[in-house]
Parts: C-alpha cells; sequence; structure tokens
C-alpha cells in the first residue's frame, strides 16, 4: 500500500541535468568592488529610464551580477546624487528652451 502523500498515478521523478554555467559570464566585466556585497563582476548598462542612452555612459554605470545593485564601475559607489544632478540639469535645460521658443 503506498503512503498518503506519494501518488502513484504521478511519472516517475528524474534528476534534470543542468551544464555548469560558467563564471564570470559572458558579458561580465570586471569592476570596483560593488558596495553592497564587494563582487567585482558586473553587467554594462547601455540604457536607462532616467539617462536614456547617454547617462549610463556617463556616469560608467553598471549592474553587480550578485546582488543586482546599480554603481559606478569606477568608484564602486552609488550613482544616486550623479542621477539626481543629471535629471536636475536636463530638466533645467528643458523648461529654459521651452521658454526661450514660447515668446518667439
Amino acid at each position: 500500500m503506498t503512503t498518503p502523500s506519494e501518488n502513484p498515478y504521478a511519472p516517475p521523478q528524474t534528476q534534470s541535468f543542468k551544464p555548469p554555467q560558467a563564471w564570470p559570464p559572458p558579458e561580465a566585466v570586471e569592476t570596483a568592488p560593488c558596495f553592497k556585497c564587494g563582487n567585482t563582476y558586473a553587467k554594462k548598462i547601455e540604457f536607462t529610464w532616467w539617462g536614456g542612452l547617454i547617462g549610463p555612459k556617463m556616469f560608467n554605470h553598471v549592474k553587480c551580477l550578485q546582488c543586482s545593485q546599480t554603481f559606478n564601475s569606477r568608484t564602486g559607489r552609488s550613482n544616486l546624487m550623479a542621477i539626481i544632478l543629471y535629471q536636475v540639469v536636463i530638466l533645467t535645460v528643458i523648461a529654459i528652451l521651452f521658454i526661450a521658443f514660447r515668446f518667439v
């Protein structure tokens, strides 16, 4: 007789084969240590909502492969203050251009 937790009609359980993952992955670049976990491998970020294509390149923005934290690849520190300053400058320039062309 079977135990209540076993299903006699279930297919047999097999171990699935997983090939070993290469470390570091091919897209990884060696950076300064992540400020959150200390990992030195990260993936370059090509596009962000706050900086489009230019912002991540200006601030060497990368994403840690271990904890998914984003940071500056040269310093290992957060880019939060640089992102805020970048947004203030961009929005100010847009506002000035809007006002200038409105009165032309």
